[in-house]
This record gives structure tokens, sequence and C-alpha cells, in this order.
């Protein structure tokens, strides 16, 4: 990994097998700018790739984008195949009543609006003005899709928390919470 300092910023060049990965981050030097990712992938605003929540088991299993696995009573787990995940962790989850509910951001995954992991409440707040918190996480409903929303989770508290996981989801669902 190569780290320079670039007009008060930092960029990180990190070369593997399968190509060139570049990321870029000046979101503290710049005022609350969104950091941008140049292999970013949008999550959203129905689903990520050819996955869109909703969809059946056997119809997830067509695209090819994710491994279905683990099933705990009415929901089984996914694995995007583009990301790897750690041994306990999942990408989403797949219910029998209601299709495809959610997808967890892997990697440099960002909304339409640029949100990513890593962004700070404050940035969230002004994408998505009608964020509402709860006891389990923040939630901001996808603009045009009532039935669809966006979990954030935050580490830290006031407008610099920072986004560690978040998730595109359908609001009513019987995987989790």
């Amino acid at each position: 990994m190569v780290v320079r300092r670039v007009l008060g910023t930092f960029v990180a060049t990190v070369i593997v097998a399968t190509g060139v990965v570049s990321w870029q981050s000046g979101a503290e030097a710049d005022g609350g700018a969104v950091a941008h990712h140049r292999k970013s992938e949008t999550l959203g605003p129905v689903g990520y790739r050819k996955l869109r929540i909703g969809m059946t088991r056997a119809q997830v299993r067509r695209t090819h984008q994710a491994r279905i696995s683990g099933r705990d009573g009415v929901c089984s787990t996914i694995r995007l195949r583009a990301h790897r995940s750690g041994r306990n962790q999942v990408s989403g989850f797949v219910s029998d009543r209601f299709g495809l509910v959610a997808i967890f951001a892997q990697g440099p995954m960002h909304t339409p609006a640029g949100i990513h992991v890593g962004s700070t409440r404050k940035q969230v707040r002004a994408a998505y003005p009608h964020l509402r918190n709860a006891v389990d996480g923040s939630y901001a409903t996808v603009r045009g899709h009532r039935r669809l929303a966006y979990e954030f989770l935050f580490q830290g508290a006031g407008p610099k928390a920072k986004v560690y996981e978040m998730a595109l989801m359908r609001k009513r669902q019987d995987c989790f919470n």
C-alpha cells in the first residue's frame, strides 16, 4: 500500500491481484465532503447489481450474485460473491414470505447520495434529512420507495459519529429486528 499526502488530503493506493483500487479521503480536510471511492458501487435505491429487494430465493440464485446459505426458521442468509465477508458475517437475508429483505454494505459501497461506511452523522443527515433514530439504529426511507429504508449504525455520539454499518432493507420483514 502506498500512502501520499496530496494538497492536504491523504491518498492511498492499493494494488491487488484483481486490479487497482484507489481510495481518497478528504472528508476531514475539506470540511465534511463525502469521501470518494473510485471503485465504489451503489447500494440502492432498490438493490445491488442484479439483486433486488423482494426477489425470491430462486430469483436470487439465478442472478449468481450471492450464495444462499444458513437457514434459521423462515429466513436464509446470503453472502455476496463479489465481496468476501468474515466467517460469522452475512451480506443479507432472504425471507420465505417477503423474499430478499436486506443487503448489508460490503467493501466500498455507497448509497445513491454518496453515504458510505465512514460517513459522519452530519453527512448522513444532510443527505437524508428525514433520518429517524430508533433503539436499534437510524433509518431513512428510500426516496420513491416507501417500503424500503437505509439503516445506519453509528459509532460515537453527536454529529461526528461515524457510520460503521449500513444496509438497504425492506421495512416490513421477518428476519431481524
